[in-house]
């Protein structure tokens, strides 16, 4: 009989009547890639999109979601005329919590340039963490740096 936990990747293994037990602590969390694009075509839409992995540590995220959105490319036909995509956050969550989470919230002023936007408003204590991706070219400004293009 083997039992496999899959958060710590445990394996308790009965064999023969003693119980062995081996054990890698590999301790995976979720992260919530929240990402922007600008298409490459005359009428330069734009657009919005969202992914999720399980990952141990927010480097080995950022590669699974660059598989993910070139996977999604070729296999969806996405981004055909070429397109920039922007990380606008990373959030890790190391546990949902009961009443959930705003991971991400986006307003746009039409009279205003550029968007107002945040991640975890409603954050719950030492559950999550944000990561936000941007070179910093004013007090309260900041560039988008470009994720992957196609």
């Amino acid at each position: 009989m083997t039992l496999v936990l899959p958060i710590m990747n445990t394996r308790l293994t009965n064999t023969n009547h003693s119980l062995k037990i081996k054990t890698k602590l590999e301790i995976k969390m979720l992260y919530v890639g929240h990402f922007s694009f600008k298409t490459k075509t005359a009428k330069k839409e734009k657009g919005h999109f969202t992914c999720m992995v399980e990952s141990e540590d927010v480097k080995s995220a950022i590669v699974s979601f660059m598989k993910i959105i070139t996977k999604a490319k070729e296999v969806n036909n996405l981004f055909s005329q070429g397109a920039e995509i922007y990380v606008d956050a990373i959030i890790e969550i190391r546990q949902i919590p009961d009443e959930g989470v705003l991971t991400y919230f986006e307003e746009s002023i039409s009279d205003v340039p550029g968007d107002l936007n945040a991640t975890l408003l409603y954050p719950p204590e030492n559950n999550c963490t944000a990561y936000s991706f941007g070179k910093k070219v004013g007090d309260d400004e900041f560039e988008d740096l470009l994720f992957l293009a196609f």
